[in-house]
């Protein structure tokens, strides 16, 4: 008799712990219809909102100080009409000074839903062992192949699952015309406290071939002021195909809205065949605003280690003047 009550007892006690479950199984349904009633997103967790506070607020750093020193990727993802002027002269050691113009004109399209624009540009010198300017040194810049060269492109933007895409398609205006084509792809990816942003470029020339421009760096915001970027750097091409490659930490901190600094260390190796040291680099950049808010120059001196010279100290510095017009 007494076997047959606790049997019974248990069975009963199982009933009510599936009665018990299926109760708050039906009060969550009922919560979350609740929350969907008054909103279709449901509601945030707490740590998912601090976990994407964080990263916006490193992300917006990120892209001021890009911006302020006149980052080409700002340009790159940047939905606006913009005109840039420039002069670069780079002073060496027992070199002449030398000076180069460049220009770089970005117009949007009209009744293009934002996605078409014109590019015409002067391309930089490539970043190389002896780069000195901020934006150089964040390790994103042209292609070698580019470089003192006059192309003009139609580029397609688009965003889709957080990723910035664009694709190029061009002339380099030169004799005879040479047709490019370029692709970039680009995406924010959140660790804590850091960003990491691969940036991968794709270009193919007409009797040139293929060139790979590859950007994983790091981004950490330190304060409201101050920036840390670990820049990791692959570039390749079937010309040679040998890979270069660009590492070191980059410290930014932009002291007032005309005022911003930089301070930058870099290793350059590339396989020759076997991979080897190339460069080594010390460097600051002191960017300023002289003129409204268009008209800025810059002062970048650096000491590189290069092997030709058997790693000997070798100074190089750079007067940059700046002119923006267009959406800053």
């Amino acid at each position: 008799m007494s076997m047959t009550i606790t049997t019974k007892q248990q069975t009963c006690k199982k009933v009510m712990v599936k009665y018990k479950f299926l109760l708050i199984f039906m009060a969550t349904l009922c919560t979350n219809a609740l929350f969907a009633a008054d909103d279709e997103t449901p509601p945030p967790v707490f740590l998912d909102v601090t976990h994407q506070r964080i990263s916006d607020k490193i992300i917006n750093l990120s892209n001021k100080i890009d911006s302020f020193f006149g980052d080409e990727r700002i340009d790159d993802e940047a939905n606006t009409t913009r005109i840039r002027l420039f002069s670069v002269t780079t002073f060496k050691e027992a070199q002449k000074a030398s000076t180069e113009a460049n220009f770089r004109i970005q117009l949007r399209l009209p009744r293009t839903e934002k996605r078409l624009q014109l590019v015409i540009e002067r391309e930089q010198d490539a970043k190389g062992d002896d780069a000195t300017t901020p934006s150089t040194a964040t390790g994103e810049s042209s292609e070698s192949n580019l470089t003192d060269k006059t192309t003009a492109g139609l580029r397609y933007l688009l965003d889709v699952a957080d990723i910035s895409f664009s694709s190029e398609l061009g002339v380099r205006i030169n004799w005879p015309p040479q047709i490019f084509f370029k692709m970039r792809f680009r995406k924010n990816i959140n660790f804590g406290e850091w960003i990491f942003r691969p940036v991968e470029e794709i270009l193919w020339v007409d009797r040139e071939g293929w060139f790979s421009d590859l950007d994983l760096n790091f981004d950490r915001r330190l304060d409201s002021s101050w920036l840390f970027r670990f820049v990791n750097n692959v570039r390749w091409d079937n010309q040679d195909y040998k890979l270069r490659f660009q590492h070191g930490p980059s410290l930014f901190h932009k002291i007032n809205d005309q005022i911003g600094m930089s301070y930058n260390m870099r290793a350059t190796l590339a396989e020759e065949p076997n991979l080897s040291s190339q460069n080594y680099q010390l460097g600051i950049g002191y960017r300023q605003l002289l003129y409204d808010k268009w008209f800025f120059w810059e002062v970048s001196p650096a000491l590189n280690f290069p092997r030709e010279e058997n790693f000997r100290r070798t100074p190089v510095g750079t007067i940059k003047f700046e002119a923006i017009f267009g959406r800053i």
